[in-house]
């Protein structure tokens, strides 16, 4: 049911409101059942842009940079402490006024 061009806001209040519930959930809007007709006229022609701009994308995009593999995504953002410092650095506090060292 959804055309290439979207129909304009005149063709869609020319519709039933069950008309317009049914093309709104083909598009998955949220709420449609409690929308009153103006307002899903509204919602299915944002809707529609929307799907319209997605699929635009899609097609511009190669397919292997819209989903990364689970894999590629790094382990942990942090850092573990660097080796050559010394154990007991780690449990003693900072000197006054200094800045404390944070390693997780």
């Amino acid at each position: 049911m959804i055309a290439k061009a979207p129909p304009s806001r005149e063709e869609l209040s020319r519709r039933t409101v069950a008309e317009l519930r049914r093309l709104a959930a083909e598009l998955r809007v949220v709420g449609r059942s409690r929308m009153r007709k103006a307002a899903l006229v509204e919602a299915v022609r944002l809707a529609w842009a929307d799907r319209r701009r997605r699929e635009a994308a899609r097609r511009l995009v190669p397919a292997e940079f819209l989903a990364a593999p689970a894999s590629s995504a790094p382990s942990s953002p942090v850092r573990p402490p660097p080796e050559d410092l010394p154990a007991a650095r780690l449990a003693e506090p900072p000197p006054a006024g200094e800045p404390a060292e944070v390693f997780i």
